[in-house]
């Protein structure tokens, strides 16, 4: 059974180290069979030493085998982070070069340059006029009138009608 998880771990390592190139995949295609026939050989040696039936163990050994492939599958699909010399606006390869300006874009590069996000998508603006910017704008002066009286009433203390005596 150590040998079945050893091996799950070997082979979603290398469908992570290699994600996304032809090693990866290739590990994921050689990972089911020699499961499959280490179980088909513990159920000859189970048969010959025990005389028993123990084809069960192949089944077991098929799911095993499933969940191993299905692991390494979604591993060997995830992406790639980009490696740090490449530039981040147009990905060229800036290995060697001693200029932190892109040759190909004229991008400047810094250590701390963000990676350029992804676009987002466009929103629909509502045309000139239309009463949708009226009420967004009624909206707004409502809010600036109220920020102003808060501002007042915050400043002055609140009136009183009933008089001030001293004695």
């Amino acid at each position: 059974m150590i040998f079945v998880v050893l091996y799950a771990i070997a082979v979603w390592t290398i469908a992570w180290r290699f994600r996304r190139r032809w090693p990866a995949f290739a590990a994921v295609l050689l990972a089911a069979p020699p499961i499959v026939l280490s179980a088909h050989f513990d159920v000859w040696l189970v048969r010959t030493v025990f005389d028993e039936d123990a084809s069960w163990l192949v089944t077991l050994a098929s799911l095993f085998a499933g969940i191993i492939v299905f692991i390494a599958l979604l591993l060997s699909f995830q992406p790639r982070s980009k490696p740090s010399h490449v530039c981040v606006v147009c990905e060229y390869d800036m290995r060697g070069l001693s200029a932190r300006t892109c040759p190909e874009c004229g991008a400047e590069l810094t250590e701390d340059t963000p990676k350029p996000q992804r676009a987002r998508p466009i929103l629909p603006v509502a045309p000139e006029g239309s009463l949708a910017i009226q009420l967004a704008d009624n909206r707004r002066d409502r809010k600036r009138e109220s920020s102003k009286l808060s501002a007042v009433t915050k400043a002055a203390p609140p009136a009183t009608d009933t008089p001030i005596t001293t004695q």
